[in-house]
């Protein structure tokens, strides 16, 4: 594929050291199965320079086999994954297929929480990791600087020191991201042609979120529809009978941070560490009049709570004579430990 072609994306500055651009992740009818259960069917994928990908989908519809295949923890029953053009990662153990700089980041955070923030991201350097070169590594200027870009980039430069076990979910969430991008990852932090290397650098008028005109709307709009009427939305139960459509997505944050193989229990903690609950919502969807944020302090987990209330909220305005019964079946948050 030729640059000039613009099939998948338009092209970035680092990359006219490349005679060939997009794609860089090719998929070609991947099948995987598990015990005559068919995970993947002929899935075929490309992915240019620069693109950013989201695959969705409910549960079992192969989206972790699908990483699985890209990272190496799984072997395709058939098909091809090319990597840069040149790189079949079918054939390359998980450990090189990192080498080459395809990073993976799991739901839950995996961090070292007996190191401390900046430890972490030294840790995770792009360095020889062999033994003598690890007892001896010492890091450069240019490292140093990295890790601080990445430790404001993260907003945790507040927090260099502090262990990593102590941060709060959220934070630890970020922080493996930016234990992800501090490896150099190829084709997004740098490009390099013999002794030169040009970083990459985003695109001056790239859309923000902030720009009411940004086309990232659309995939937020969409999103958060799916969310509260599709049937694979974790809000489709409360908010898809609502006569005015509802688009919405909820979230929480952690009172106190979970140790390692610790499970969170709403029931068996005080009420003064659960977990905060939110939801965002506007309605109508297709011509907004309300927008809502809820924010339900210790409220439990999971939206049980704050998800009814934000619909007996919105039936009160939109249909005042249905929001009696709405209001009635927002159950109430148990409170018998509550002081």
């Amino acid at each position: 594929m030729q640059p000039a072609e613009e099939l998948f994306t338009r092209q970035l500055p680092g990359d006219r050291y490349r005679d060939q651009t997009d794609p860089v992740l090719q998929l070609d009818a991947i099948n995987v199965s598990f015990d005559g259960f068919q995970a993947l069917t002929d899935l075929s994928l490309n992915i240019g320079v620069g693109e950013l990908r989201c695959v969705i989908g409910p549960n079992g519809a192969g989206k972790t086999t699908l990483m699985d295949v890209i990272t190496g923890k799984t072997r395709p029953k058939s098909g091809k994954a090319i990597y840069d053009q040149s790189i079949d990662l079918t054939t390359l153990e998980p450990a090189a297929i990192a080498r080459q700089g395809i990073g993976r980041k799991f739901q839950k955070p995996t961090v070292f929480e007996a190191l401390t923030v900046w430890e972490n991201l030294e840790i995770a350097m792009k360095t020889d990791k062999s033994v003598w070169a690890s007892l001896r590594a010492k890091l450069n200027g240019e490292q140093v600087v990295r890790i601080d870009e990445m430790l404001v980039l993260l907003r945790l430069s507040s927090e260099r020191d502090r262990r990593a076990g102590l941060l709060s979910h959220g934070q630890k969430q970020f922080l493996e991201i930016g234990m992800l991008l501090v490896q150099d990852p190829h084709l997004l932090y740098s490009m390099k042609q013999g002794n030169h290397v040009e970083r990459y650098q985003q695109p001056a008028n790239l859309p923000q979120v902030g720009d009411p005109k940004s086309p990232y709307w659309g995939i937020v709009r969409n999103g958060m529809y799916g969310m509260a009427n599709q049937p694979n939305g974790t809000g489709y139960k409360l908010f898809h009978t609502a006569p005015y459509q509802i688009a919405a997505k909820s979230g929480t944050s952690q009172v106190f941070s979970l140790k390692e193989n610790q499970t969170y229990n709403a029931k068996m903690i005080p009420v003064r560490l659960r977990d905060h609950i939110f939801y965002t919502l506007f309605a109508p969807y297709q011509h907004p009049k309300v927008a809502m944020a809820l924010i339900l302090e210790n409220g439990g987990g999971d939206g049980v709570v704050a998800g009814p209330t934000a619909r007996a909220i919105l039936d009160h305005i939109f249909v005042p004579q249905q929001a009696s019964s709405a209001a009635a079946d927002v159950p109430q948050r148990d409170s018998a430990d509550a002081q």
